[in-house]
């Protein structure tokens, strides 16, 4: 039996462990990770053990802390083992959804993984829209690269476009600061909207939306609500750009990019309304996909299970 009130070391990225600090509650106690004292911590939760973070978590084990648990870093399946080797020394990774581990074992992923259902915000059905009114634009965000910015800057051209035509009666960009990072254009307009958003999952934006444009997390969370989504250069390998010009893509895309792709990208068709419209009627596209990469609700009590199997 597990001992009420036993600490961990958590590394918190965005609020996106709160589902599962929740789920650890009240008898689990989280360390903050920027606290110097970690005497007695069973283990640690975080949501990557890779670059400076492989570092700290050796530095923990070093200090007697055995076990190291993932939860999501983001929306989309991990691709981190796709850039860099896996530590060695975690002990499990906990996904959303089994077409995440399907995705992660095709890139080399051969840690112990548990999907234990969506986190990230609660699930809603597929709200169809019988016209578009609000148009919610999400760009990638600015710790991005060049390709990132055409793509941003292309999709942006796209909507501008739209909304001059009037096929769209308002758009809301809402990107994360600076803005000049996201490679696109302000343009001053009556109908234009900008907002600074947050770079947690936060989702009232989507809720108001008719239709949301965006990438990787925040389009995740978007499908998940039920918002009709499309999404944004899902055929462009997955890739990290360092500031010194160093440019990665990711192992294995070949093997994994059909899985992943959402299947409505507003970069691969040349009739976009005609692709809005059918994005906001029905979800049938979309379907299989969301099964695959949303999945369940999250589940604490299988993850509070799993966790303390292994300690």
């Amino acid at each position: 039996m597990v001992a009420a009130q036993m600490k961990y070391v958590l590394f918190d990225h965005q609020g996106k462990s709160k589902a599962f600090v929740e789920a650890l509650a009240p008898g689990y106690s989280p360390i903050a990770r920027t606290d110097r004292d970690v005497k007695g911590a069973a283990f640690v939760l975080t949501d990557n053990d890779v670059l400076s973070r492989r570092s700290r978590l050796e530095s923990l084990r070093a200090q007697g802390i055995r076990k190291a648990f993932i939860y999501p870093h983001a929306g989309r399946p991990s691709l981190v083992n796709a850039f860099y080797d896996p530590w060695p020394h975690t002990t499990a990774e906990f996904v959303s959804a089994l077409g995440h581990i399907e995705i992660m074992r095709k890139i080399g992923n051969v840690r112990q993984l548990h999907a234990v259902g969506w986190s990230l915000c609660p699930i809603k059905e597929f709200t169809p829209r019988e016209k578009i009114e609000r148009v919610l634009f999400a760009p990638i965000h600015p710790r991005n690269s060049s390709v990132d910015k055409k793509a941003n800057a292309a999709v942006m051209g796209k909507l501008v476009r739209l909304l001059l035509s009037g096929h769209i009666r308002r758009l809301v960009v809402r990107y994360l600061a600076p803005f000049e990072g996201s490679g696109i254009a302000r343009i001053d307009h009556p109908y234009i909207e900008y907002l600074e958003g947050s770079a947690g999952p936060d989702t009232r934006q989507i809720d108001e939306a008719d239709l949301v444009i965006s990438h990787q997390t925040f389009a995740f969370l978007a499908t998940a609500r039920g918002r009709p989504t499309l999404m944004m250069g899902e055929d462009i390998c997955p890739h990290v750009e360092y500031r010194n010009g160093n440019f990665i893509e990711a192992r294995g895309w070949d093997e994994i990019k059909d899985l992943l792709m959402y299947p409505l990208d507003i970069l691969q068709w040349d009739d976009t309304i005609t692709l809005m419209q059918r994005a906001i009627s029905t979800d049938v596209d979309i379907q299989d996909w969301r099964k695959r990469m949303i999945g369940k609700p999250f589940e604490p009590a299988l993850f509070h299970g799993i966790l303390e199997s292994y300690l």
